[in-house]
């Protein structure tokens, strides 16, 4: 890089590109809100970010136009939003292009609703372009995230993540080391650790047979319509308490609870139970007071039959990532079993079927599902060893931070 590039700032133009078009970010706090894009189309846009997009994800089509077209379709199947650093140099024309320069970075942001942590807005992917490092490139990308994040500026109307959220997340490669320093340096801290592995059940599990005898999993969601199924309404009352013993920031109010999960379901969560047959007198009157606690027109029929007992249970999704081209995978958000059960194979029970249920939709048609994923804290030792037994292992690191606190911008940001 020449002396002089080095130490003028980079003018950029922030661009945000979803399903729903092409718009201008909204700039530096005190600066303007979010505008147009001056009639820009998507594929212009795109087809301008090609370097970077194609250096993000290598995976890629080959060809320009078949690139631009499987971006949008990701877009369109996924609530995610891409954020095009453009870089707009000094002495550009007035023309449509030179106005609006040239990606030299980029970023995605996936948001949806979970259960640790409400509206999650989460960076699924960064690049910016090698010979653009060190110049506020990805400080002002960061940046915009968290506007984005904390403002709800991209998500789909309507949805319960367009709500604002507090929190910006991102997963690193563990053999990243150039990475690792600049999140530490945007003020973002490791939370987590990033587990993957094989779709396939791995031998050792101990589902590998089915689940233990005295239980059984159940999935209590129409993945279809994103709700719960009208016969599992019991199923989730009774499930508070497992769900709430892991999160106990969730709503104690049945309503609000029901409330709260079915926001998750509409934003294509999938929630497996793991049912205890034949529950104790004791159990089943604990859980028949919890499934009646709604009150209502469901009560006598929660008397009338016995009660289920929720052991445990699996919240997760399956998603198509863009960080792989467009390829699928199981992510798991939230994994729970009440402490009184634990070691008894409820755990890998859950896991099970989440894997059953994506191998069932990878052999369905379409892109095919290869990996499982999931974040666990740092400090969860015991479930890290529950994991590698799993088939897992770690190979990246989560950061997190407050999505309204941003850093002194480094490059000129353009309104």
């Amino acid at each position: 890089m020449a002396a002089s590039q080095a130490s003028s700032p980079i003018r950029l133009r922030l661009l945000s590109v979803t399903a729903a078009g092409v718009q201008a970010c909204p700039g530096p706090k005190g600066t303007a809100a979010p505008g147009s894009s001056d009639g820009l189309s998507a594929e212009a846009v795109l087809s301008r970010a090609e370097a970077v997009l194609r250096a993000m994800v290598p995976s890629l089509p080959p060809t320009s136009g078949a690139l631009v077209a499987q971006v949008q379709r990701i877009l369109v199947a996924e609530p995610l939003q891409l954020l095009l650093a453009m870089h707009v140099p000094s002495d550009a024309g007035k023309d449509e292009q030179s106005a609006n320069g040239t990606a030299v970075g980029a970023l995605v942001i996936r948001r949806y609703v979970n259960t640790y942590n409400g509206r999650k807005a989460h960076i699924e992917c960064m690049h910016v372009l090698a010979e653009q490092r060190s110049r506020g490139v990805g400080r002002a990308l960061i940046n915009a995230a968290k506007r984005a994040a904390a403002s709800g500026f991209g998500a789909v109307a309507g949805t319960p993540a367009a709500s604002p959220a507090r929190e910006l997340t991102f997963q690193v490669d563990s053999q990243n080391p150039g990475a690792l320093r600049f999140f530490h340096r945007e003020g973002m801290d490791l939370t987590d650790l990033a587990f993957s592995g094989p779709l396939a059940l791995p031998s050792s599990s101990g589902a590998a047979a089915g689940p233990p005898a005295g239980f059984t999993t159940v999935e209590i969601v129409d993945a279809a319509t994103r709700s719960i199924r009208p016969e599992y309404h019991a199923y989730l009352r009774a499930a508070q308490e497992v769900i709430r013993e892991l999160r106990p920031n969730l709503p104690e109010d049945v309503e609000q609870f029901e409330a709260y999960v079915d926001g998750i379901v509409r934003e294509a969560g999938r929630i497996v139970l793991a049912v205890q047959e034949s529950p104790s007198g004791e159990q089943a009157a604990a859980a028949g007071a919890a499934a009646g606690a709604a009150g209502g027109a469901e009560q006598p029929a929660a008397a009338s039959s016995p009660a289920p007992f929720v052991l445990g249970f699996c919240m997760h999704r399956l998603i198509t990532d863009f960080s792989r081209g467009g390829m699928r995978k199981a992510w798991v958000d939230d994994l729970g079993t009440l402490s009184s059960v634990r070691s008894r194979g409820v755990g890998a029970a859950l896991l099970a079927n989440v894997r059953a249920q994506a191998s069932r939709e990878s052999s369905a048609g379409g892109h095919p599902i290869a990996t499982f994923e999931l974040d666990s804290g740092v400090h969860r030792l015991r479930a890290h060893a529950f994991y590698y037994r799993e088939g897992m292992a770690i190979d990246a690191f989560s950061f997190g931070g407050a999505a309204d606190k941003e850093k002194p911008e480094i490059a000129e940001v353009l309104a």
